[in-house]
């Protein structure tokens, strides 16, 4: 392995979404790490101070890394834009109407953008892509997802993703008829029009990240479960990513092109 010199050019990077729980774990990571500086530490809720420093300052970093809200996404992007930045973003719960401006503004920086950073995951999502189609012809599907209590959006990106594939529909097609039961902070929803695919999502204190698909039919059951007991895991897939971008032309990009190529 080639070994890094002080004499290479680090990778400055700033940090949208500092003061939360992954980007505190994102700072222990990067930190460590001699390749890369930290620059810039922003706030989850992206203040205009925030916006006046990042203004002032972009000659301090080479890109952004966002973890923060759907809002304090859009404002990250629109400011990248102007300043010619990269950005990696991992915000989850970002509405289409945020997609189709992320995918605007890709036109004129390199925007990567994913669910879920763990390579297992990635890997997972290329292999439904390739058997979508004869999994959901021939088993009725189940998705579990069980996370920290502490996370916001349900059911998880990662877990929207999951059902897009398998049900090769558009997001627009989804159908989110359901119920939430605050006793047991799970939920359980059909996710697509002809109740194919089931979610049961669950906040607990003791998980960090669990997705489980299970693919049934009369006498047999396939179970596939992915599990993350660390935010290193996440971290490190995001240090990848950054790896990656910082050489890319403007586009969007997945993790999944990080990881497994196109």
């Amino acid at each position: 392995m080639k070994k890094f010199t002080n004499l290479q050019k680090k990778i400055r990077i700033a940090i949208a979404g500092s003061f939360g729980r992954m980007g505190k774990d994102l700072i222990k990571t990067f930190s460590k790490e001699p390749r890369f500086s930290i620059e810039l530490f922003l706030n989850k809720d992206f203040k205009i101070k925030s916006q006046i420093d990042l203004l002032k300052n972009s000659d301090q970093f080479d890109l952004l890394i966002d973890f923060t809200s759907p809002i304090g996404t859009m404002q990250n992007v629109v400011l990248c834009k102007e300043i010619k930045k990269p950005i990696i973003i991992g915000t989850t719960g970002l509405s289409q109407r945020n997609i189709r401006y992320i995918v605007q503004f890709s036109r004129y920086i390199p925007i990567l953008i994913s669910e879920n950073f763990s390579f297992g995951m990635n890997l997972l999502f290329k292999f439904f892509q390739e058997y979508s189609e004869v999994l959901n012809n021939s088993y009725q599907i189940k998705l579990t997802e069980t996370h920290h209590k502490n996370k916001r959006d349900f059911p998880s990106g990662t877990s929207i993703k999951i059902e897009k594939i398998l049900s090769r529909k558009k997001e627009s097609e989804r159908n989110f008829d359901g119920f939430f039961s605050s006793q047991k902070k799970s939920l359980h929803q059909p996710l697509d029009k002809n109740k194919k695919i089931l979610l049961s999502s669950t906040r607990s204190h003791l998980a960090l990240s669990e997705h489980e698909v299970t693919f049934s039919r009369k006498y047999e059951k396939i179970k596939i479960r992915h599990i993350v007991q660390n935010r290193k895991v996440f971290c490190e897939g995001v240090m990848r990513s950054c790896f990656w971008i910082i050489r890319k032309k403007n586009g969007l990009y997945h993790s999944q092109e990080v990881f497994l190529g196109k």
